[in-house]
């Protein structure tokens, strides 16, 4: 857990900082402005860690909820460490009825958090579609 941790905040602070290094790229969301902090969200996008919807849109201003939030986290994990990259890939052969409220499309990455223990609460008790507070996000984080 220690370790997992320490390989999020080493992604965390490697995304920031090639941040400061993105000039002259452009997000290809056609939604995002200069001032969305467009920067970070092309580092995102670069790293697959943010995909935008099913219409190429990144919703600057939309709420992030559960499964979005887990995600992402899943992806940066996935960047930053092995053991998250293969949990997600064992997701797939994992009995997806714990999961079964969350989107197909969050799955794999829901129930790999949930094998690598780092979940606050049992997917059960989750309501995907909620959003997540700062507080919950820093706790995973």
């Amino acid at each position: 857990m220690r370790n997992l941790k320490r390989a999020l905040s080493l992604a965390l602070a490697s995304v920031m900082l090639l941040g400061m290094m993105v000039v002259g790229t452009s997000a290809s969301y056609p939604d995002v402005k200069a001032d969305d902090n467009k920067e970070a969200i092309e580092v995102m996008q670069l790293l697959k860690v943010m995909t935008g919807d099913d219409k190429g849109n990144f919703n600057p201003d939309a709420l992030i909820d559960h499964q979005q939030f887990l995600t992402i986290l899943a992806r940066v994990g996935s960047q930053a460490d092995m053991t998250v990259r293969q949990a997600v890939t064992d997701a797939a052969e994992l009995d997806h009825s714990a999961a079964a409220a969350f989107g197909a499309w969050a799955q794999d990455a829901v129930l790999a958090l949930d094998e690598l223990d780092i979940l606050l609460e049992p997917l059960t008790d989750m309501d995907p579609t909620a959003a997540t507070t700062r507080a919950e996000a820093a706790a995973l984080m």
